[in-house]
């Protein structure tokens, strides 16, 4: 059985570089962030309103596009 670094290295070449592992680390970061928050703004607007409409409309206008 090979270990872990040879299988990266072979099906994974480009996490053997080390600005690619921290850009991706901090994308993985950034995106747990991202869904709690989006979680947070949910509850938030359900704790508020108790309104589970509101809530499901806060998260369908997430993915609305907009021109800025």
């Amino acid at each position: 059985m090979r270990d872990l670094g040879s299988f990266i290295r072979e099906y994974f070449p480009a996490f053997t570089h080390r600005n690619y592992k921290l850009f991706w680390i901090g994308q993985c970061i950034s995106l747990i962030g991202t869904w709690m928050q989006n979680a947070a703004l949910n509850w938030l607007v359900y704790a508020m309103t108790r309104d589970g409409f509101l809530s499901g409309l806060i998260t369908a206008v997430q993915f609305t596009p907009f021109k800025s």
